[in-house]
C-alpha cells in the first residue's frame, strides 16, 4: 500500500460548554515535524502530536485547533483591571466619557479560562476532534496513495517494456561493431598489402563486447523493478525505499547508456530516464 504525505483533515467535536474544531494539514518532509497551534495546555498539546504519530510517520504536519465557549458563565470581567484603565484613560484625557467598547477590547478585562489538562471535559472534546480530523486526513492520504499506486504500477510497466527493448538491440551491436571492425581493418591491411589473421578481429570484437557487456545491469534492474512492485504491494507505505530503489534504477540505467555505443539503445535509455524522473517525483510525496 502507498500513503500520500499531503492531505488534509477537519474534526468538530463540542458539548453544550464548547465546539472544538480541529484542522490537520501535513506536506512532504523527509522526517516527520508537527507543530499544534491553539489555547492548548502543554500535557494536551503533547497527547495531540502522539495521536498525530500513531497515524502520521513522515511530513509536516499542521494542527489548528480552536476553541468556541458556548457557556456565558466562563467569561467573566476584571474589575480590578476594568478601574484600572478607567482611571489611566481619565487621567490622559481629563474627561469622564471613556466608551466601553474601547475599554472591553483592552487585553485582561475579560478574563476566560484557559484549556488545560485538568478540565477533561474541553480535553475530551480537543480528544475527539483530533480524532475525527486524523480519520479524515487518512481517508485523504489513502485516496491518493491509491491513485500514485496505479500511476507508479503504469510508469513500471513502461519502462520494462523499454528495458526488454534494450536486451533485444544489445545482441545486435556486437554484430554491428564485428561488422565495422572487419571491414576497417580489411580496408586498413588492403592499402598497406598486408594480409589479415581472424585472430585479429575476434581479439578485437571480444575487447568491445567485455566493454559493451550491460547484461549485469539488465539482471539488476529487472530486481529492482521486482523490489519496487513487492515494496508497493506490501502492508506498509515504505516511500523512503522506493526512494533508495529509483536512485539505483538511475544508476544502472546511465550504466547502460554509458556502455552501449548504440543510437537506438541510447533512444530507450532516454525514454527510461524521464519515466524515472516522473517515478521520482511522485516517491518524494510517498510517506
Amino acid at each position: 500500500m502507498l500513503l500520500s504525505m499531503t492531505g488534509h483533515g477537519h474534526g468538530v467535536a463540542r458539548n453544550q460548554q464548547a465546539s472544538v474544531s480541529v484542522e490537520i494539514r501535513s506536506v512532504n518532509n523527509r522526517f516527520l515535524k508537527t507543530t499544534v497551534y491553539g489555547e492548548v495546555g502543554a500535557e494536551l498539546q503533547a497527547q495531540v502530536e502522539e495521536a498525530v504519530r500513531s497515524i502520521v510517520h513522515r511530513g509536516t504536519v499542521t494542527v489548528r485547533l480552536r476553541v468556541e465557549r458556548l457557556d456565558p458563565e466562563q467569561f467573566k470581567l476584571n474589575e480590578t483591571a476594568i478601574a484600572a484603565y478607567l482611571d489611566q484613560i481619565r487621567r490622559l484625557q481629563h474627561s469622564a466619557e471613556v466608551p466601553l467598547a474601547a475599554i472591553l477590547a483592552l487585553p485582561g478585562v475579560v478574563q476566560e479560562p484557559a484549556i488545560s489538562h485538568d478540565d477533561e471535559q474541553l480535553s475530551q472534546l480537543v480528544r475527539e476532534a483530533v480524532e475525527r480530523a486524523l480519520g479524515e486526513l487518512q481517508g485523504m492520504r489513502t485516496r491518493e496513495g491509491n491513485s500514485m499506486l496505479l500511476n507508479l504500477s503504469e510508469n513500471l510497466r513502461q519502462f520494462r517494456n523499454w528495458l526488454e527493448q534494450v536486451e533485444r538491440l544489445a545482441p545486435r551491436v556486437i554484430e554491428n561493431f564485428a561488422q565495422r571492425a572487419r571491414e576497417r581493418i580489411q580496408n586498413l591491411l588492403s592499402k598497406y598489402e598486408i594480409s589479415s589473421q581472424p585472430a585479429d578481429i575476434i581479439r578485437e570484437v571480444g575487447l568491445f563486447a567485455e566493454r559493451a557487456d550491460i547484461a549485469e545491469e539488465t539482471v539488476r534492474l529487472k530486481s529492482h523493478l521486482q523490489q519496487f512492485e513487492k515494496t508497493m504491494a506490501g502492508p506498509e507505505s515504505n516511500g523512503r525505499r522506493l526512494d533508495f530503489l529509483i536512485q539505483e534504477f538511475l544508476r544502472e540505467t546511465n550504466t547502460i547508456g554509458s556502455k552501449a555505443q548504440d543510437a537506438e539503445i541510447a533512444n530507450c535509455v532516454v525514454e527510461m530516464k524521464t519515466i524515472i524522473e516522473r517515478v521520482r517525483e511522485m516517491v518524494q510525496n510517498v510517506e
